[in-house]
């Protein structure tokens, strides 16, 4: 648990020192996202996702906006050291195919959902702001006893 602090705490000097702030955006495993879905941010192409699939964008402190190609964008501000969390949904009607739609996430719901998603590949990133591999902590290890199950 100390760990985990640590490393938080540590990621947040880091963010900080250089008026920047981390923006996660993601995929859920149960998306219609088969295909890759091209994210911009502030109208420059950041980088693509598609369903399993998450990557980080570091942004300076202030108001910004991400788009998805034929979808709903989201805006956000973002201040030093913080991190949010943008996830990729679908808007659903009888009448029509379903539209990408961009939404802002609670940090603890977006971390519980992205426990599981796969960093994009390399070729999939087209910014220097989006970090070429997971920037994320690695998760604590925990021993069990047998007791545990």
């Amino acid at each position: 648990m100390r760990f985990t602090a640590l490393i938080a705490i540590l990621v947040a000097v880091t963010l900080s020192a250089g008026n920047i702030g981390r923006v996660y955006v993601y995929s859920r495993r149960d998306t219609p996202a088969r295909s890759w879905l091209s994210i911009s941010c502030d109208h420059a192409v950041a980088a693509e996702v598609k369903q399993g699939r998450f990557f980080a964008i570091d942004v300076p402190a202030g108001r910004h906006a991400l788009f998805v190609e034929r979808g709903v964008p989201v805006s956000f501000d973002v201040r030093p050291g913080e991190e949010l969390f943008v996830r990729l949904d679908w808007n659903h009607a009888m009448d029509r195919a379903p539209i990408p739609v961009l939404l802002k996430i609670d940090a603890a719901a977006a971390r519980r959902e992205m426990r599981f998603l796969s960093y994009v590949e390399s070729k999939k990133i087209h910014s220097d702001l989006v970090a070429k591999t997971d920037p994320s902590p690695a998760p604590e290890p925990r021993l069990r006893t047998r007791d545990q199950k």
